[in-house]
């Protein structure tokens, strides 16, 4: 993996406690900002994959979907019957 340099703008504070954060956790700044978008990139890309599947199981169930519906429906009564 290539590595590309940048330069970004921070509020002071939120440099203060990166550089207080980064010499607890015994890593460089660099290293904090790369975890850092790393999880703020992954939450982003799990919420669009949330956004759309619910999306798309939003609508009503088809007649097909229903059917199938019931007949897992009574598959699993004739299982657990008499385990309960």
């Amino acid at each position: 993996m290539s590595l590309v340099k940048t330069a970004i703008t921070l509020n002071e504070d939120l440099f203060k406690k990166a550089n207080k954060l980064s010499a607890e956790m015994e890593i460089s700044r660099s290293k904090l900002f790369q975890f850092a978008m790393e999880g703020y990139i992954r939450q982003y890309e799990n919420k669009q994959i949330l956004n759309k599947l619910n999306k798309i199981y939003s609508g009503k169930p088809t007649v097909e979907e229903k059917k199938l519906q019931k007949s897992m429906k009574d598959y699993h009564k004739r299982m657990v019957k008499d385990k309960w």
